[in-house]
């Protein structure tokens, strides 16, 4: 759930994982809500806090679940109101994830071959 790691890696587990419910923010959102607690589990629910996430990062992850999700059928939206003033303060590897248009498959291969994985 790194800041380097997270934006990058987020998509391809919301793929794997097809959840019917999201939720979305920033790191409150990632450390609060646990999707393996009872009563969460019944609802096919996938954590997709991002850490330091602003609007500007959380609008296309939520086009992105929409156009890719196919159970998708409910986001809820949780934003800090702080970074409303620094929207782009976090950007991680935004840039490089399918947030950002990049393809899956180049992500995906970015990190089985990083010098961490080997």
């Amino acid at each position: 759930a790194s800041l380097g790691g997270d934006r990058a890696l987020k998509a391809i587990e919301m793929k794997r994982a097809n959840p019917r419910v999201i939720v979305t923010g920033s790191s409150r959102v990632l450390g609060g809500y646990d999707p393996s607690r009872p009563e969460l589990a019944p609802l096919s629910l996938y954590n997709a806090g991002l850490a330091g996430a602003g609007p500007l990062q959380t609008l296309p992850l939520i086009r992105w679940a929409s156009a890719n999700l196919p159970r998708l059928e409910r986001v809820v939206l949780t934003l800090d109101f702080d970074l409303f003033f620094h929207p782009t303060a976090f950007r991680g590897n935004f840039d490089k994830s399918a947030f950002a248009g990049e393809p899956l498959v180049s992500t995906y291969l970015e990190h089985v071959f990083s010098t961490e994985a080997l």
